[in-house]
């Protein structure tokens, strides 16, 4: 008889939890339609345990005249201090929009900051209108007071036809990569350094066309 064996992975931890959580949505309220969010929860364990409470975890969402608010918190009772948090807040107005963001995770030593901005389609120079849309984005790290990375894409919409043009700076690196887009059929995007071709259609399903391969075979993979 073949006994199986079980290892670390196949054990189960024995779990016997209350979870209760406390929630409240408001919608539309005020004439500029006020629509909020909030969420919070905790588990306690009835196993004889040293930290029988959960981290309390809250959630917060809020939209009010073009102003979108958005945070998830977990919080330590036991060592009374906040582990992780995430959360944005983002200004939209009829031309563009701006927004500022914060990331922390203290198991990771993540402390992050992100700024968003942008202008919406159509952007206008002087008396002429351009199908054109362009958003930048910002990473900032706390610890190492340098930017880890910034984004610039632009997007070029015709009637049955988009051009992309994205910049990306991280620390020791750089990309570009230039997108074309044919409504209907489907888009095409290559760049460098060593960038693949990518060729996507309506339905998903893309074509990898890889000319910088090491390997033997350089043509396309699916």
């Amino acid at each position: 008889i073949d006994v199986p064996v079980f290892d670390s992975i196949d054990t189960i931890t024995e779990e016997n939890n209350i979870r209760y959580s406390f929630s409240n949505t408001l919608k539309g309220l005020t004439a500029s339609s006020l629509n909020a969010k909030f969420i919070l929860s905790q588990s306690y364990s009835l196993l004889d345990t040293d930290e029988p409470f959960s981290p309390l975890l809250a959630e917060t969402t809020l939209s009010f005249n073009g102003l979108n608010l958005s945070i998830n918190a977990s919080y330590d009772v036991d060592d009374s201090i906040l582990t992780e948090f995430i959360g944005s807040v983002k200004l939209n107005g009829k031309t563009g929009f701006i927004g500022v963001g914060k990331n922390l995770r203290r198991s990771t030593e993540l402390d992050q900051y992100t700024f968003i901005a942008g202008l919406n389609n159509p952007i206008k120079i002087m008396s002429r209108s351009l199908p054109i849309s362009l958003r930048g984005t910002l990473w900032y790290d706390v610890n190492s007071k340098d930017i880890q990375q910034m984004n610039v894409t632009s997007l070029y919409d015709s009637q049955c036809w988009g051009l992309m043009a994205s910049f990306t700076r991280k620390t020791d690196e750089y990309q570009i990569v230039l997108g074309f887009q044919f409504k209907g059929l489907g888009t095409a995007r290559f760049g460098f350094p060593d960038i693949p071709i990518v060729f996507s259609d309506t339905q998903g399903s893309s074509l990898i066309v890889d000319p910088n391969s090491s390997d033997e075979y350089k043509g396309p993979s699916f």
